[in-house]
């Protein structure tokens, strides 16, 4: 298992694995979501539902994004935020995820 390293930036993967409610509900999280993720020192590096499945089995995921934080303890940060779980159960209401925190390199 590699060290955390305490200059590394984060990276966040979210994964919309299912849709279970109209499209509207992620477009208002979406305009919730970027002042919190800005909050915490975070961006968003890609947004994207036009994905290309590389290699692998099964299906391209249909929406993935890409945010950037500083540290991995500031993407737990914003993870973890009342703001956070606040929006996410409008995210939540209409969808399921995977979302997924990796260090990146010093």
């Amino acid at each position: 298992m590699f060290a955390q390293q305490a200059n590394a930036p984060a990276f966040v993967i979210v994964e919309r694995l299912s849709t279970t409610g109209p499209q509207s509900i992620q477009e208002q999280y979406g305009k919730v979501s970027r002042d919190i993720v800005a909050k915490f020192g975070g961006r968003y590096l890609a947004r994207s539902q036009h994905n290309i499945l590389l290699e692998g089995d099964g299906a391209s995921p249909c929406c993935i994004a890409v945010l950037s934080f500083p540290s991995v303890e500031a993407a737990k940060n914003w993870f973890d935020s009342p703001e956070n779980q606040d929006a996410a159960k409008i995210r939540r209401s209409g969808a399921t995820f995977r979302i997924i925190s990796v260090e990146g390199l010093s």
